[in-house]
This record gives C-alpha cells, sequence and structure tokens, in this order.
C-alpha cells in the first residue's frame, strides 16, 4: 500500500460478507481482491485501473474469455438529471417491473433497474433514455480521455449505455469484465471510481512532466511503460498530478528504487531518463531497455 501527499493507493485481500439476502449465484462468504486510489481526480487513474484488470486477467490467461463493457455515470449533477429522466420513462412501465424494481422505482433507486437480471425489466430498460445522452461536455470530455488511452494501449471494450452499477456513490467512469458463460451472475472484475482505483507497492515510479500540449501522449507512454515493468514482475506506480520538485521527493517516500521520468524531450527522443532515488545517479535509456535497467 502507498500513502503519498494527496494521494494514498491501497489493495486489500481477504473474505467479505455479505449483510443483504444474496441475489442468485451469490454467496453470502466469498474471497475478494481489490484496488484503491484515494485522492486522485484524474481520468488517467481510472483509465489506468482499467488496464491493471485487463493486465492481470491477460495473465491469468483468461481475458479471451471476458468481455470489456464501460460506460460513464457523470457527475453528481449530471446522475442527478439522467435519475429524473428514466423515472420519468420508467413510470408509466410501473406495474410491469419486476418486483425488485417496483421497489427500486418507489425508493428512487432506479439506475439499479438498469442493473435487473429479469426479462420483463431487461425488456423495458431496451430502449430507456442512455446516460451519455445526459453528460455535461466536460463528463463527456473526460470520458472520451479515458476510451483514447484504452485505444491507444490496445484495450478492447465496448461501450454499454445501460451499464449502470447503480450503488450511490459511483460517478463517472465504470467497467465490467463479463464472461459468456451463462450465469445468473457473469461478471467477472467489476469496479468504477468512487474516489477512484488504482494499483499497490511498487519498485519504480514513473513521473511525468506535463502541462502542455503533450500531456495527453505522455500519460499513454507512462501508462505503456509501466505496463511493461509489471509484466516483467517489478511493480510500478505513475503520478499524472503535481509538479515534478514534489513528484520525486514523494517518490522516495514509497521506497522505490527508481523513478522514471518522461516529458517532452523523452518522449520526442524515444527514450526515458531513470533517476536512481538511493545513489542519486540518472542515466537515459531506451524503451527497449527500461526493463533491464530498473531491473
Amino acid at each position: 500500500n502507498l500513502h503519498l501527499e494527496g494521494v494514498s493507493k491501497l489493495f486489500y485481500s481477504g473474505p467479505m460478507f455479505r449483510y443483504e439476502r444474496p441475489q442468485r449465484g451469490r454467496l453470502r462468504q466469498f474471497l475478494q481482491f481489490g484496488i484503491e486510489a484515494i485522492g486522485s481526480e484524474s481520468c488517467t487513474t481510472d483509465a489506468e485501473a482499467i488496464l491493471l484488470a485487463h493486465d492481470a486477467l491477460e495473465g491469468l490467461g483468461v481475458r479471451g474469455q471476458v468481455k470489456l463493457y464501460i460506460n460513464s455515470l457523470g457527475s453528481s449533477d449530471d446522475r442527478e438529471r439522467y435519475n429524473e429522466k428514466l423515472a420519468a420513462y420508467l413510470e408509466p412501465y410501473r406495474h410491469d417491473l419486476s418486483a425488485d424494481s417496483r421497489e427500486r422505482l418507489e425508493r428512487g433507486s432506479v439506475l439499479r433497474i438498469l442493473d435487473s437480471k429479469a426479462a420483463a425489466d431487461q425488456s423495458i430498460c431496451q430502449d430507456a433514455p442512455k446516460i451519455t445522452d445526459a453528460l455535461s461536455s466536460t463528463s463527456a470530455q473526460r470520458f472520451a480521455r479515458v476510451c483514447e488511452i484504452l485505444d491507444t494501449a490496445g484495450c478492447e471494450y465496448h461501450i454499454d449505455s445501460r451499464l449502470a452499477r447503480g450503488l450511490d456513490y459511483y460517478t463517472h467512469t465504470i467497467f465490467e469484465f463479463v464472461t459468456s458463460h451463462s450465469s445468473a451472475q457473469n461478471a467477472v472484475l467489476a469496479g468504477g471510481r468512487e474516489s477512484s482505483a488504482a494499483i499497490g507497492p511498487h519498485a519504480a515510479v514513473l513521473v511525468v512532466r506535463q502541462k502542455n500540449e503533450f500531456n495527453t501522449m505522455l500519460e499513454s507512454a507512462a501508462l505503456e511503460a509501466a505496463r511493461a515493468l509489471r509484466r516483467s514482475g517489478i511493480s510500478a506506480s505513475v503520478q499524472y498530478e503535481g509538479e515534478i520538485k514534489k513528484q520525486l521527493p514523494n517518490a522516495v517516500k514509497t521506497g522505490a528504487r527508481a523513478a522514471v521520468v518522461i516529458g517532452e524531450d523523452e518522449l520526442l527522443a524515444g527514450r526515458f531518463a531513470i533517476k536512481n532515488l538511493v545513489t542519486a545517479e540518472q542515466v537515459s535509456v531506451s524503451g527497449s531497455d527500461l526493463v533491464g535497467t530498473i531491473r
């Protein structure tokens, strides 16, 4: 687990217990592994969490057996507007909905109706308003950036405007990796932005120099470098926010052995600056030499 100034990156693993009655296909007690990043507002952190999940499933040899679905719930204001539109759409079908969905409509938890597995509910929701049509321009741009990062990383996904994960604490990016196997519960890995999500302990910290027109390319390059390190068994974190004079001291606080600095000059040259956080020695290496140098 990692605690930096303003950002905490955590992971957890262990037995969990459901308070409510378990749905079909779920157990009262289950094992869960999860990751969190608290304090990061960057949409790049959202994309990184999805890519981390993608790479984990790939490492387990099951990525080809699941599909990734993503959506955006927008800001709390976007969501409130959409709740009103969805409730107005569902009201005429109140008596055709399942008992659970009628109860959700009554108490205002209309987004959860989109999650319903009941055939009648799914049929009714087929023509429901799309939440993506209710997004503000800022939220839409944010979601477009997440999609751009996934595209650049070669991560295949499908936008599902009915994907809701209707719990009240979700905003903006949500995702599910779903198996094609017939099952009442076919989501094998899922999550979304609460405060956010991210990664665990690491040996290298990638520091991104930004604040210019190269931002998007720098972020993508940093993510790809982190993924390459992780695939080689080297834990890595990415710092997107803040000035470099604060990022490097933060990297030292994590206990990392090295900081990989990526800026405009490095991007144009196709190289990385690696600073040894123990000896303070710094070298410039090509992308192909990154893993070997850090190792």
